[in-house]
């Protein structure tokens, strides 16, 4: 899903948040950005494997990228990471707010995956991750 679809989508539900649960602006602006920013880690992916800051590049290769394309290892999107925010979360308040902007945009994710029949091409486990990367099971920026 591009990121302007995140960001409308984020702001409709930070929104209707914001008027069905009177909560406060702060709680609705962490929630707002935290539904977007959680792509971070796709930047952050490309930078290390590409040795390149340009963030139009990096969005250029993720736009572009093969439809069929091997599962790719986004960390902010993992089971793992979402959990440990959940957790977190109820110890500090703001990181719930967080955790509700991260699954409310996984969720889209996801929906968006499924639509298009690639629901295979992330990884969703930190985990399995760790112990199947050098099995060539997943996607190699070199190739672009």
């Amino acid at each position: 899903m591009l990121p302007k679809t995140h960001v409308l989508l984020g702001a409709l539900f930070s929104g209707l948040l914001l008027l069905i649960l009177k909560i406060n602006i702060i709680s609705t602006a962490i929630i707002f950005f935290s539904s977007f920013l959680i792509d971070v880690d796709h930047y952050i992916l490309y930078v290390i494997n590409k040795k390149d800051w340009s963030l139009s590049s990096s969005y250029n290769l993720y736009k572009n990228v093969q439809r069929n394309h091997k599962p790719m290892m986004h960390i902010l999107h993992t089971i793992e990471f979402l959990i440990i925010l959940f957790i977190a979360g109820f110890y500090i308040p703001s990181l719930m707010l967080m955790f509700l902007g991260f699954i409310f945009h996984s969720n889209l994710d996801i929906i968006d995956l499924l639509s298009k029949d690639q629901l295979s091409q992330r990884e969703y486990f930190f985990t399995r991750y760790l112990f199947k990367r050098k099995s060539n099971r997943y996607f190699d920026f070199n190739q672009f």
